[in-house]
C-alpha cells in the first residue's frame, strides 16, 4: 500500500534537486490536467486514460501502462501543454 507521505518526499526531493541545478519546474494539479486532457476537471480515471492515448502516439506501447503512468503522463502532459513559449 503507497504511503501519502511518500509522495511529498518525493516532491520534496524533485524541488531541492531543481533548485540546485537552477531547473524550473511546474506544479500542475490534477484537477487541471484532468480539464486540460478531458474538458472536465471531474474525468474520471478511465476517461483521462482513454483521451491520453488518442494525444499521445505511442503511449500503448509503453510498459507497464498502470495508473501511476498514466498520472504522471497526463501531468507532464498538462504542463508541457501550458507551458510558456
Amino acid at each position: 500500500m503507497a504511503r501519502p507521505e511518500s509522495s511529498l518526499v518525493s516532491a520534496t526531493a524533485l524541488r531541492i534537486a531543481a533548485n540546485e541545478m537552477s531547473v524550473g519546474i511546474r506544479m500542475v494539479g490534477a484537477q487541471r490536467a484532468k480539464k486540460v486532457i478531458t474538458g472536465n476537471g471531474n474525468a474520471k480515471k478511465p476517461e483521462v486514460r482513454a483521451r491520453l492515448l488518442e494525444l499521445v502516439p505511442g503511449l500503448d506501447k509503453l510498459k507497464p501502462l498502470n495508473e501511476g503512468v498514466i498520472d504522471a503522463v497526463a501531468l507532464a502532459y498538462t504542463a508541457v501543454r501550458e507551458a510558456p513559449t
